[in-house]
């Protein structure tokens, strides 16, 4: 079994072009899915700055390799070139029924609309317009004619939807069914809410119903769009000229289903970033190292011209790829550094070497400005290695060790109280001249080396000697782990003060202060108070620590007391509950000075060689951030241009398929316009799409006629020399055109042939009908034209599924539809319902009738080419006899001349005072005659 075809992605908006183009590779793919499409802009209205951002690693990914466009999908562009009828359900109305809808009264039976070919018929007044504005309505819930607004004031148009004379409480609705190709069927109701208002602005409101559900908006435009391809299978009568009377704008917006280019449209509309918009896109830092990076560049630009010059190096390290930037970068900012600061940075060959040689001299500069710089600035910044210096976690941790060293040394102490100073000396003593072999360790009794006192070291006295040994030992280790444990500890809280006041020196005394203010320039006083009154907080803030440091380094810098363990405790806890804020305080104490420095630069500022050394050392400092920042920057210019490579594609893929629209809808409505139409002089030439321009690359459709005078050929505006029978037929073209495309199955034509003579009735009834039910589609027409009723029954007598139906009003009971009389086997059914009422006069008058016609399709059948079924019009049954329907009528059925004779007889009944033939004659008769229809092969 073949496995089945996966299924193809849809875009988000579900247009079938960007479907199409989402299906390639590459960064074309990647735009079309992230555009939102028309719809989705307002949720998503940033879409073309996500996708750009996206782009930029990758494009620095790509380096010199470059970005491609990505394939397209040629087989589905290919298709999308080819257009073909949508894929809207195949369905036929077969009935409607309408209540209280305009000319509707209270609804009676569904008007039976089964059949390929429906004609309906009706006399001015009689509710035709009603009937097809019931359809109208049906589809859109308005209706055009109040919206068009050369159709009248609004206010005449009130309440134009429902029955004038309604009944309180009645409503108003209009449903009609549809069967689809396997017999699957669809109900739509339509049911009026609140009717038009006398405002121009006012609109209809209305329910839809599908199979007796009620649809929501979107749900209704939904499913309007699967069956019917969102566009009313009706031409109406008011809309005819439509198309060819609209400005070029609308006659794009009739074709805008199939068209399908609003959403590609808009996207091509908004997929462009111009230069100006290259700025919202920001380096990671938020362009801050692109700032510093431009005004070096602006200090630096004189001689940039010059080739070989330090500030050509400029140019090098921003206009080349990304590979190799940050050697580029710092060899501009050394060549910048050598050519004019070398005085400034001595003999550094490093850019490391001449950032601190030139900070020294700036900062020299400023510290002449303002001597008191010289103490505030700290002496080194607060990075990480600082921050974990003065965290709590080694202070804590260095205290708990100490502590549990003392307690260990407090221990042993304890454990050797009950031995004396004397004998702990006398036990050490014993133990080093036993190592020195004055003392014999085997010895049983010998004299002590000390006290010289024969005998008196026993080996009893030996033992309890060697005994107390450990015990010495053991309180030494502990007294040395204390001492080291302490000194460590002491040397922690010596370096975080010391750290501490290189991080945030101890603010000035009140007279420093002063004596800073007195020298200072009126511009400085304001940042030279504003920094005093910080730095003062922020070291009255840190005074605490400092103490609580000071005092534990102080405790601990000679042994402690056993009862100072628990301050050393307390310092401890006091320091750690103070280091939890000391960032802040230090990021504090950073920004005054800083931002007293930069205040101290300003002042400084104005010689140029000051300003120079600060941009230069402004860039020195952020070099990776400068690079980074190049390399995006080099990378927007990038993506800029590959945007503007996808839209280009992007352009021409629409081209194309509008290219290919323009000429399908131009060949079939030129072989709809050549059935209508056969003008010599002036004729439907083309749709013409001029190449699209402006904003959005809007598309126009020009409609051009063809003038030929049988020496010249030129091609002119349609409207120039169209006359309306002309215009009418267009629209007639343009309307099958959009509904066969859209891949409607029923077409239903309002009063088709306003403004047409005879000549153009007859060829609608006999080219286009044939070319439109050829092709599978039902055709209801209405219209109020006998004579073109007439020729259509003529061209399609013969089609079994050809309908023709009557509309009548009447006073009390509204517009009624019924069964026609244009066949022969209408005029029979209608002869047999007019008996079986007791009507038998009028019922033979109708066989009559329907012999008639009988004898006329037998003579347009038989005779030979260009006979006029017109001529016929006036002549009675027995004239068409003689003048050859007899011949053929008993050429194919022998012996039907006198029966028909006889029944020709009796339908004269009821003249000269002679009484109708019964009812059972009239059945006979009118079976007899279809009898013959299908010997002479007529199918009605």
């Amino acid at each position: 079994m073949p496995t089945a075809e996966p299924a193809r992605a849809s875009h988000r908006s579900h247009d079938p072009l960007l479907s199409t183009l989402i299906l390639g590779e590459g960064p074309l793919a990647g735009l079309v899915r992230s555009y939102p499409g028309l719809a989705g802009l307002e949720v998503e209205p940033a879409w073309l700055d996500s996708w750009f951002c996206a782009q930029i690693p990758l494009a620095l990914a790509a380096g010199e390799a470059g970005m491609l466009a990505g394939a397209l999908d040629e087989d589905a562009l290919a298709a999308l070139r080819q257009p073909s009828a949508r894929n809207v359900s195949a369905l036929q109305l077969v009935s409607l029924e309408a209540q209280h809808f305009r000319g509707f009264r209270a609804s009676g039976a569904p008007v039976d609309l089964r059949g390929k070919l429906v004609v309906i018929e009706g006399a001015n007044s009689t509710g035709k317009t009603s009937l097809a504005e019931a359809i109208e309505w049906l589809f859109t819930g308005a209706l055009q004619r109040r919206l068009m607004r050369q159709q009248g004031n609004p206010r005449e148009l009130e309440s134009c939807i429902q029955n004038q004379l309604r009944p309180d409480g009645a409503d108003t609705w209009v449903t009609a069914t549809f069967v689809g190709a396997k017999d699957e069927q669809l109900t739509l109701k339509r049911s009026l809410i609140a009717d038009y208002g006398t405002a121009s602005t006012s609109s209809a409101q209305s329910k839809l119903e599908l199979n007796g559900k009620e649809l929501s908006p979107a749900e209704e435009r939904a499913a309007l769009d699967a069956h019917f391809g969102g566009v009313p299978p009706i031409l109406m009568q008011h809309t005819l000229r439509e198309f060819i009377n609209s400005t070029p704008a609308e006659r794009r917006q009739y074709f805008e289903r199939l068209l399908s280019l609003d959403e590609v449209t808009g996207l091509i509309e908004r997929a462009v970033v111009g230069d100006p918009r290259l700025g919202d896109f920001a380096a990671p830092d938020g362009g801050t190292a692109l700032a510093k990076w431009a005004r070096v560049r602006e200090l630096y630009h004189k001689e940039s011209h010059q080739k070989g010059s330090a500030e050509a190096g400029l140019k090098l390290a921003e206009a080349e790829l990304p590979t190799g930037r940050g050697l580029r970068v710092t060899e501009a900012m050394m060549s910048i550094a050598r050519c004019k600061h070398a005085d400034a940075i001595g003999g550094a060959t490093e850019l490391d070497a001449a950032l601190r040689a030139m900070e020294k001299v700036q900062e020299v500069i400023r510290e002449g400005k303002l001597p008191i710089l010289a103490r505030l600035r700290p002496k080194r910044s607060f990075d990480a290695a600082a921050a974990t210096a003065m965290s709590s976690p080694p202070i804590i941790d260095g205290t708990g060790r100490w502590l549990k060293a003392r307690e260990a040394a407090l221990t042993a102490a304890k454990a050797s109280a009950s031995v004396s100073a004397a004998e702990r000396e006398v036990s050490g003593a014993v133990e080093a001249l036993t190592v020195a072999g004055v003392i014999n360790a085997a010895a049983e009794s010998q004299t002590c080396p000390v006290c010289l006192a024969e005998g008196s070291l026993s080996q009893g006295r030996l033992a309890a000697l060697r005994g107390i040994g450990p015990l010495n030992r053991a309180l030494s280790d502990a007294r040395h782990c204390e001492a080291t444990r302490r000194t460590e500890l002491k040397q922690q809280a010596d370096s975080a003060v010391a750290l501490l006041a290189d991080l945030a020196p101890i603010a000035p005394a009140d007279a420093d202060w002063e004596k800073a203010t007195a020298a200072a320039t009126p511009d400085l006083k304001g940042a030279l108070a504003a920094a005093r009154a910080e730095i003062t907080q922020v070291s009255g803030l840190l005074l605490p620590l400092r103490q609580s440091l000071t005092t534990l380094s102080t405790q601990l810098a000679a042994e402690v007391p056993e009862h100072q363990s628990a301050e050393v405790a307390r310092l401890r806890d006091d320091v750690a509950s103070r280091t939890g804020g000391l960032s802040g305080l230090i990021a504090r104490f950073d920004r005054a000075v800083k931002a007293l420095d930069a205040a101290v630069g300003a002042e400084v500022s104005h010689g140029a060689p000051y300003v120079a050394r600060d941009a230069w050392l402004g860039v020195a400092r952020a070099v990776a951030d400068v690079v980074v920042s190049l390399d995006w920057e080099w990378a927007k210019r990038i993506i800029q241009a590959h945007l503007g490579q996808l839209r280009d594609v992007l352009i021409e893929v629409r081209r194309q398929v509008l290219e290919s629209r323009r000429t399908a809808f131009s060949t079939s409505m030129s072989s709809i316009w050549n059935a209508l139409r056969g003008d010599r002089y002036s004729s439907f030439a083309e749709l013409f799409i001029p190449p699209p321009r402006g904003k959005g690359f809007p598309v126009e459709i020009q409609v051009k006629a063809k003038l030929d005078d049988g020496t010249r050929v030129v091609e002119v505006d349609a409207l120039r020399v169209f006359s309306e029978s002309q215009v009418n037929a267009l629209g007639i073209a343009a309307f099958v055109t959009r509904s066969r495309l859209l891949g409607h199955s029923v077409l239903v034509f309002d009063d088709p042939v306003q403004s047409m003579d005879e000549d153009h009735f007859r060829s609608f009834a006999g080219q286009l009908l044939p070319q439109l039910l050829d092709q599978g589609l039902q055709v209801v027409v209405l219209t109020h034209n006998d004579t073109f009723g007439r020729d259509i029954s003529f061209a399609h007598s013969d089609r079994a599924d050809y309908v023709t139906l009557s509309i009548r009003h009447s006073r009390r009971t509204g517009t009624q539809v019924e069964e026609g009389n244009r066949r022969v086997q209408e005029r029979l059914a209608k002869a047999e319902h007019l008996g079986e009422e007791g009507k038998l006069q009028e019922a033979w008058k109708t066989v009559r009738l329907a012999i008639e016609r009988l004898y006329v399709l037998a003579l347009a059948k038989y005779s030979k080419a260009g006979f006029d079924p017109k001529s016929c019009e006036s002549q009675a049954a027995e004239a068409m006899w003689e003048a050859g329907a007899g011949a053929m009528v008993t050429a194919k059925v022998a012996g039907s001349a006198v029966r028909l004779k006889d029944i020709l007889d009796c339908t004269v009944a009821g003249a000269h005072d002679k009484s109708p033939r019964g009812f059972t004659d009239l059945i006979a008769a009118t079976a007899y005659v279809k009898s013959l229809l299908g010997p002479l092969r007529i199918g009605g």
